[in-house]
């Protein structure tokens, strides 16, 4: 047998990777066709899923969320209260925070403000069993520009994040109308 005709380097996480069949050795090479720091930030932010924080003081709640939103977002940590939100969200810089209201310590809305306070870029929808339009202006009010019901979960929550990740909001259509944008 012969040694192969080809160098690759081993995979890493900070690079960028292609599959090609070798049809000669009957098997598919990664090669790496860059290096992150090559790759212009605009590049990467479309080769990246979206990075979303949870926050909710249910583990029945969080443990659904995650399992609708894991096959289309890096869910990169769960807390269960305001003030975890609040630390959680400043030292992961998430993309999307989805953000219950009811919450010990601080509440949603509380944390969000104080997040937003800080300077975070991160996008905000509220998932609550609150239907008052009070609820929803309070929301938007802190800079949130999406706000889904429970009840709605599996048929809003990965559209009112595609939304808000596009420079648009969402409200269930339940609430339409209720104080948001």
């Amino acid at each position: 047998m012969s040694a192969p005709k080809h160098n690759l380097t081993p995979l890493r996480p900070t690079a960028t990777f292609a599959s090609i069949f070798c049809p000669e050795e009957g098997l598919f090479v990664n090669i790496r066709v860059s290096d992150d720091a090559d790759t212009s930030a605009e590049s990467r932010d479309k080769m990246q899923r979206a990075r979303v924080l949870l926050a909710d003081d249910h583990d029945a709640v969080l443990t659904n969320v995650t399992e609708a939103l894991a096959p289309h977002y890096d869910v990169i940590g769960a807390v269960r209260d305001g003030a975890s939100l609040v630390e959680a969200a400043t030292s992961l810089n998430p993309d999307v925070l989805v953000v219950d209201i009811s919450m010990p310590i601080l509440n949603g809305i509380q944390a969000v403000a104080r997040i937003k306070r800080g300077g975070s870029r991160a996008k905000v929808v509220f998932l609550t069993v609150h239907e008052g339009d009070d609820f929803v202006q309070a929301c938007f009010a802190v800079g949130a520009t999406g706000y889904v019901v429970k009840p709605r979960l599996v048929s809003d929550l990965v559209f009112a994040i595609d939304e808000v990740l596009a420079e648009r909001s969402f409200v269930s259509p339940s609430m339409a109308g209720r104080g948001g944008p």
